[in-house]
């Protein structure tokens, strides 16, 4: 009896390690991550890592010396601990802090900066579907540079003070997505040069760059993405904002200005933001990742507690400001959350008129108010993603089926024990 309940058990417990049902706390004790300490050398956890793994660093700064720096030369994902402490930092002496020259790597959650003054934070060679997401590239000559690569990912960095260029694409670099990222204070924005196309450029914040696109290959890229998640936000524009819809010939405001942006290279943006955009992560289920954006046009006003409830169906954030009417606009996914009855958007619980816009893809909620000081924002919809995924919940009822399976055995067999005391002989 009792090797049939603790067969059940393996049982149970071969379903939740083999449907992935574990904490990022276990994943990283497993043997598919390798942790470096401060002192430690970020290159040899690469040279003695398998491809697919993960190289978790831990907080501290990690001075890079040599010319090479640190080659990513197979497909391992490379996370810090903490994008603000976990620091790779050239020391003004090396021409190459990261090398990626292998297909799939990752890098995440990092500060990388100080390379030479014409040396490379990041540099993203002859390789496809690399990713660069949440990290701090600063004080380098060239912040990232993709050299012959394709279908990469660049999103939510903050890619500032560099001396030469922000992010710069070379020898039919294309085919890559940026997104979502904080290009501020470079001496050039992006440079593209000749034969690098159809690169994607959507939702990031070009800032105070000296030029903000330059390079002959800058018209044959994309500078938005659809109506109405729209385009940049551009802070060398200005623009009315009193039309809509993807012609920007209905009345009323949307949070994109009227008419398009075209930079001196030609770098056209259709759409562009009227205000600094923000991103929140708002829910996770399974791989897939989703986030709410928030832009305002009113300058140094930034969103915050920011919160998405999976049970009533609600997002909320606060807005700080001083004394401006402004304007918010809030994109939101339809898979996160939507609406078959009206959605609610209230302002220190007061409702507040607004204007939707929505496509396949995502919502957008605009609304006028006045920062005259702390105010929170929330916006009801009807429903949202359920609380738990169509595979938690199949395997919640697998393993509430096998529990009570054992349970039936365990009572089957403490009746039988009990009869068998009392039988003839």
């Amino acid at each position: 009896m009792k090797s049939k309940i603790s067969s059940l058990i393996l049982l149970v417990t071969l379903i939740l390690t083999f449907s992935g049902f574990h904490s990022s706390f276990f994943a990283l004790a497993s043997d598919d991550v390798l942790i470096v300490n401060p002192g430690e050398s970020i290159q040899q956890a690469i040279n003695n890592a398998s491809e697919g793994q993960t190289i978790y660093i831990k907080k501290g700064e990690y001075i890079i010396v040599g010319e090479r720096g640190i080659e990513v030369n197979k497909t391992v994902t490379i996370l810090g601990e903490s994008i603000n402490e976990t620091v790779i930092d050239g020391h003004e002496e090396i021409t190459l802090i990261f090398g990626i020259l292998a297909d799939s790597a990752e890098i995440r959650n990092l500060t990388v900066r100080d390379s030479g003054t014409h040396g490379f934070g990041i540099h993203i060679k002859d390789v496809a579907n690399v990713k660069i997401q949440s990290c701090h590239v600063k004080n380098c000559g060239q912040g990232i540079r993709l050299t012959n690569s394709t279908n990469c990912e660049i999103s939510k960095n903050v890619i500032t003070n560099n001396e030469d260029c922000g992010i710069y694409f070379t020898i039919s670099s294309s085919q890559n997505t940026i997104f979502w990222n904080n290009i501020k204070n470079n001496w050039l924005g992006i440079s593209l040069d000749l034969g690098c196309s159809s690169n994607t450029f959507h939702q990031n914040n070009f800032i105070q760059n000296m030029i903000q696109t330059s390079g002959l290959g800058v018209s044959a890229n994309l500078w938005n993405t659809t109506y109405p998640a729209g385009g940049n936000y551009w802070s060398n524009y200005v623009s009315a904002d009193t039309k809509k819809g993807p012609y920007q010939n209905e009345t009323g405001s949307d949070g994109i200005a009227d008419n398009p942006h075209e930079e001196p290279t030609l770098a056209k943006d259709y759409y562009p933001i009227m205000g600094h955009i923000h991103w929140f992560h708002s829910y996770q289920s399974g791989s897939m990742d989703y986030y709410t954006v928030v832009s305002s046009n009113i300058s140094n006003t930034s969103p915050s507690n920011f919160h998405f409830d999976s049970n009533e169906a609600f997002i909320n954030f606060t807005l700080t400001g001083n004394l401006e009417t402004g304007f918010c606009r809030v994109v939101i996914p339809t898979q996160l959350l939507w609406d078959k009855s009206g959605w609610i958007v209230t302002i220190d619980d007061e409702t507040t008129p607004h204007t939707l816009i929505s496509d396949a893809d995502y919502t957008c909620v605009c609304f006028v108010y006045n920062y005259s000081d702390t105010k929170t924002i929330k916006i009801e919809g009807t429903y949202c993603i359920p609380e738990f995924s169509s595979r938690t919940i199949s395997l919640f009822a697998v393993t509430i089926m096998v529990a009570l399976i054992v349970i039936k055995i365990a009572k089957t067999s403490t009746v039988s024990h009990f009869r068998s005391k009392f039988q003839k002989v």
